[in-house]
This record gives C-alpha cells, sequence and structure tokens, in this order.
C-alpha cells in the first residue's frame, strides 16, 4: 500500500470533523458521504477533490440525491475530478433515502 493510499492520524483529525452541527439534511448527508468516499482511499485525496464531489451530487441535497436514477448515476461516474466508485455511489444514493425514510418516520433526523 502506497503512503498515498494509508490515511494519518493528523490527516484524519484535520478532515474528520468530530462533531456535525447541521443546519438540514444536506449537512448530514454530506459528512456522511464524504467518510463513504474516504472508505479505503487517502483523506488527503478525497479532501483535495470535495469541491467536484459536491459538484457531482448536487450539493447533497437528499430529495434530489435519493431520487437519482441510472441516468443520474452515469452522471455522477463521469464527472471529472472526483473517485468513480459505482458502489460508493449507489450507497451515497441509498444513504440519502434512508435519511429521508428515518426523517419522515420519527419526525427528524
Amino acid at each position: 500500500m502506497s503512503s498515498e493510499a494509508r490515511p494519518t492520524a493528523s490527516v484524519a483529525r484535520r478532515v474528520i470533523p468530530t462533531r456535525v452541527v447541521a443546519e438540514d439534511l444536506s449537512d448530514y448527508l454530506r459528512v456522511m458521504s464524504q467518510a463513504v468516499f474516504q472508505a479505503g482511499l487517502s483523506w488527503a485525496l478525497i479532501e483535495r477533490q470535495w469541491r467536484s464531489f459536491c459538484e457531482a451530487f448536487g450539493g447533497f441535497k437528499p430529495a434530489e440525491v435519493a431520487a437519482y436514477g441510472e441516468a443520474d448515476i452515469r452522471r455522477v461516474l463521469s464527472h471529472p475530478g472526483i473517485v468513480h466508485s459505482e458502489r460508493k455511489t449507489r450507497a451515497t444514493i441509498r444513504n440519502a433515502q434512508t435519511m429521508l425514510a428515518l426523517d419522515r418516520d420519527h419526525g427528524g433526523f
């Protein structure tokens, strides 16, 4: 494993929030998705690409991401400047769907 693929403790402390102060569900989905895409990869790599991820996922608005279909998945996977992982892209969509269901069924997330 190259040093690029191994997160260091100092990078992880700088990148991973210890507490999420969310104004809306988009904030939660954004932080969850960053953790998903960083899993198994360099934390610094995803941090460098994060603006492009936010563009690819339209700002991580849960209602929009939850409704993504196959064309949207292809669009995200072809977006320049991001890690192109179909499994992680589909997981992000499923997380948005689950988040909305929890919010609806339990009066908040």
